[in-house]
């Protein structure tokens, strides 16, 4: 009994060593995107759906505020989603006039939909400025030339919709990098999901906002 407990624990073992190889692999013949040294000219809103997450959202919020992209060019919308920590007074505490909090509260009423967060970018695209939308979770940090990146793209490339991978930081100990691993294994189909779903809600938000038909 204690063999084909072996036998079947070595199997899932190897078809999920051989699966992570394949995401790697796939991940690794991606072509890379070096952005051209132009001035950029888009202006973009970064939205940031945020529930309970007064532990993270100074470090996103500072990660942005520190990109290479001109001030003047980018706005950061955070949508509050009825935290009951002090996430909407560490947003409200930064003074840039480039970050804005919006409180999902003034617009509905708890327990009124399943979905706060995708009803938290739709009122947010609602209230942007900017052409292009970017969003991102309140527990990540970007780098410099994130939104310098994208913006080359999309003024390069002309795209309908951008995605971006993920860079896993893994928790000490082998709990937290075996952790990682399998939010890696996933992330590809939960993100062309949420990509898919995403695309759809943004592009006919916008088209909404500009007054085109669908």
């Amino acid at each position: 009994m204690l063999q084909v407990i072996f036998i079947i624990f070595l199997l899932l073992f190897v078809c999920y060593a051989g699966l992570i190889v394949y995401y790697r692999t796939g991940w690794s013949r991606l072509p890379g995107y070096t952005a051209p040294d132009n001035a950029p000219q888009t202006k973009i809103t970064v939205i940031i759906p945020a529930r309970n997450e007064g532990a993270n959202i100074g470090n996103c919020l500072n990660s942005i505020l520190q990109q290479a992209y001109p001030q003047h060019l980018f706005e950061v919308l955070v949508v509050d989603d009825f935290s009951e920590d002090n996430t909407a007074a560490i947003v409200q505490a930064y003074t840039s006039q480039n970050i804005r909090l919006i409180s999902l509260k003034d617009f509905i009423k708890p327990g009124e939909i399943n979905s706060y967060k995708k009803k938290a970018i739709e009122i947010a695209v609602q209230q942007s400025s900017g052409e292009l939308i970017v969003t991102t979770d309140a527990d990540c940090t970007v780098s410099q030339n994130w939104l310098q990146t994208i913006a080359a793209f999309y003024e390069d490339k002309k795209p309908e919709f951008i995605a971006m991978p993920v860079l896993i930081q893994p928790a000490a100990g082998f709990i937290g990098v075996f952790q990682s691993l399998d939010f890696m294994t996933e992330l590809p189909v939960h993100q062309y999901i949420i990509s898919f779903t995403a695309c759809a809600m943004v592009l006919i938000l916008l088209t909404q906002k500009k007054g085109l038909k669908t």
